[in-house]
């Protein structure tokens, strides 16, 4: 099993290289042969599963599946999804070759935002509808949402040389977001 994920209704999905299995209390199902899957999301009533090469969206009434080829779009593997703000949420997908996706759930359509920033390593949501975005440069990345800009924050090198943490990370407390970016600043 490489990954567990719970959706609202309390079904577990275990992802393992026979595929996508869907756990309720003693009974089990196989959903999907996708074995390749980054990410997860719910959204609207629909299951999301992004995988390095497409998006499997599954309708949790109807159980229907939908799919979407990602690599017909040429911008590399999926590295991430996420969900932003909270009204009304939306559906992000990172690629590893400069670029995020918005997905719209109505038309199952993927609009694409390329920018030079690097493949997409994670994306953090914050409460303002920014989506913050790590790459492997120096730094971190914001996209609003709103507005369809992107902006790049780097702070300059101060730290010791003997100890460089490159995982960048957002966390929301209070009316604050507070950032560690990747490499090095806060």
């Amino acid at each position: 099993v490489s990954a567990l994920y719970e959706d609202s209704e309390g079904y577990v999905y275990a992802v393992s290289e026979k595929g996508i299995a869907m756990l309720k209390e003693d009974t089990s199902s196989l959903v999907s042969r996708s074995s390749n899957v980054v990410a997860f999301a719910e959204l609207q009533g629909m299951l999301y599963f992004a995988c390095t090469d497409h998006l499997l969206a599954v309708d949790m009434q109807t159980r229907e599946q939908k799919n979407m080829d990602l690599s017909a779009f040429g911008v590399g593997e999926v590295t991430a999804m996420t969900l932003t703000g909270n009204n009304p949420q939306q559906l992000f997908i990172g690629f590893r070759d400069n670029t995020i996706g918005r997905l719209s759930p109505e038309t199952f359509s993927l609009s694409l935002r390329k920018e030079k920033m690097g493949r997409v390593r994670y994306m953090f949501p914050d409460p303002e509808n920014l989506l913050w975005i790590a790459t492997e440069k120096t730094g971190i990345w914001s996209y609003n949402t709103e507005k369809d800009r992107f902006r790049h924050y780097e702070h300059s090198n101060n730290v010791m040389s003997y100890y460089v943490d490159t995982l960048a990370n957002v966390r929301h407390a209070g009316d604050r977001v507070w950032i560690k970016m990747n490499n090095w600043g806060f």
